[in-house]
């Protein structure tokens, strides 16, 4: 019997963005990544290993629109959310190195971001 597990993220990009193995960068938007896992026992340790994502778009009318099956990684997704996340940080100072972003939503942003990912 093959156990399988399913789990889905979601990050609103305000840049846009690339992913591995795909030529286009995609536009700044709400996206959600559907990862599947299959249970596998290697060197005598139980662990789930990537299978197959799903990615999709949502735009403001609605209803996600599936963009790849397969080729996408998740460490991947989760990297270009990290960068965009640095990006918004970024472009939110003022010259003189002042924050135009409260002290509390930094923090909520920052722990946002490293909330579930990992980062080799």
């Amino acid at each position: 019997m093959n156990t399988t597990r399913t789990t889905h993220k979601t990050y609103a990009f305000t840049h846009p963005f690339s992913l591995d193995g795909y030529a286009q960068r995609f536009l700044p938007g709400l996206y959600s990544i559907e990862i599947e896992e299959a249970l596998s026992s290697r060197r005598g340790r139980l662990d789930f290993r990537w299978v197959k994502s799903r990615l999709y778009f949502t735009p403001k009318s609605g209803a996600p629109i599936e963009i790849g099956v397969c080729g996408i990684d998740p460490d991947d997704f989760d990297r270009a959310a990290l960068q965009d996340g640095a990006r918004y940080l970024k472009d939110h100072r003022t010259v003189r190195g002042r924050s135009k972003i409260s002290p509390f939503d930094r923090l909520a942003i920052e722990r946002s971001e490293n909330e579930g990912m990992s980062v080799k």
